[in-house]
């Protein structure tokens, strides 16, 4: 697509090959401490942000509320993503909650594109919503359901990442949004 910015895909493989390692590395090393997990959200959902950011600034081709809604849930995605870093002390359970909020503002953002995004082919529209739809489910889980434990949380947010990493590396080779 040529409204597609080369640097934007390249950020987008980039971001999303990210994620996809560290919500691997986070399920499979069962000997990282919590502040360490902690961080790899972090930097997941900083990423995650920034690349929301990016799209919603260079891609001219998206209607003007989809840009909007890119640019806003990038920005309060890095806060959140800030907010883990700057305040450890609050505790596991709220530090989790923050890094959920951050996978739920993504996952609204991807529901919105489905609506909002007319269009875009039928495919692509429909995957926004599957990830979306994914993408805001697990962090409710989480948000609700904290008796599950660190390790429990950690798992649904691992699955999260690696899932909008996916998505974000298909976005990128096929130059759709």
């Amino acid at each position: 697509m040529s409204s597609y910015p080369t640097n934007t895909r390249i950020l987008e493989l980039l971001v999303g090959l990210t994620l996809v390692i560290l919500g691997s590395w986070a399920i499979l090393d069962g000997t990282l401490a919590e502040g360490i997990i902690l961080l790899i959200f972090s930097i997941g959902l900083f990423l995650i942000g920034l690349a929301r950011i990016v799209k919603g600034a260079t891609i001219t081709s998206l209607k003007q509320t989809s840009r909007v809604i890119h640019i806003v849930t990038g920005f309060l995605t890095i806060v959140l993503a800030s907010v883990v870093l700057v305040f450890p002390a609050f505790g596991t359970n709220l530090l989790i909650s923050v890094v959920a909020l951050g996978l739920f503002f993504t996952g609204i953002a991807r529901i919105l594109i489905f609506y909002s995004e007319s269009e875009m082919s039928l495919k692509t529209r429909a995957f926004h919503l599957i990830v979306g739809a994914i993408g805001t489910a697990i962090p409710i889980l989480i948000l609700i359901v904290p008796g599950l434990g660190f390790l429990t949380l950690v798992l649904f947010a691992s699955i999260a990442f690696i899932i909008v990493g996916a998505a974000r590396i298909v976005s990128g080779v096929f130059g759709e949004f």
